[in-house]
Parts: C-alpha cells; sequence; structure tokens
C-alpha cells in the first residue's frame, strides 16, 4: 500500500488506517467462507528524522558560495596580486583523490 506524504511537517505523525477483507485461501475448505481481518496501519516520523529535516531546513538557508572569499579573490585578480600555489593544489588533489579511492 502506497501512502503519499506531500505538505506533512517533521513534528506531525502520519497516521493511515485500512480495514482490509482477506481471502484466506480456505474457500474450497471452508465452502466460500472469507474470513475478516482487521489491520491499522500507522507510519510516524522517528526523532532522526525530525532530526534530519531540521537540518535540512537550516541547510537550505546556508549560501552555496562564499560570497567574501568569491570578492577576496575577484579584488586580488583585479590588483594583479592573486598568485596560485601549484604545489598546494596538486597536494589537495592527491589528498582528494585518495579519499576516492578508499
Amino acid at each position: 500500500m502506497a501512502i503519499e506524504l506531500y505538505g506533512v511537517s517533521s513534528k506531525t505523525p502520519i497516521k493511515s488506517s485500512t480495514n482490509t477483507a482477506v481471502n484466506n485461501g480456505m474457500d474450497s475448505v471452508q465452502g466460500n467462507k472469507t474470513s475478516s481481518i482487521n489491520t491499522k496501519d500507522t507510519v510516524s516520523l522517528t526523532q532522526i528524522a525530525q532530526q534530519l529535516k531540521e537540518a535540512e531546513t537550516v541547510l537550505a538557508s546556508v549560501p552555496i558560495v562564499n560570497v567574501p572569499r568569491v570578492e577576496e579573490i575577484a579584488h586580488s585578480l583585479k590588483e594583479g596580486d592573486y598568485s596560485i600555489d601549484a604545489e598546494h593544489t596538486a597536494e589537495k588533489i592527491i589528498e582528494f583523490e585518495e579519499q576516492l579511492a578508499s
């Protein structure tokens, strides 16, 4: 059974109930009697799921670009005093590749 969870806040438990009549597979033995099974399905968000939702909200408000750093680099480029340390850059690339490999 699929449950759609659109527009539900993270602090609200989600509940769904279903009453189902189930054929018990014994029709020929029991003379076509169908037993009725009442079930109640419930879904609730765990504490961790709620914390993840809150973290997602906080992260959504954080800018993707570090604007002050971009402005600093742009200013350095304009002034002509921006230098790139090729050895440091190469070391960082190697570290990154090693992390990907492990």
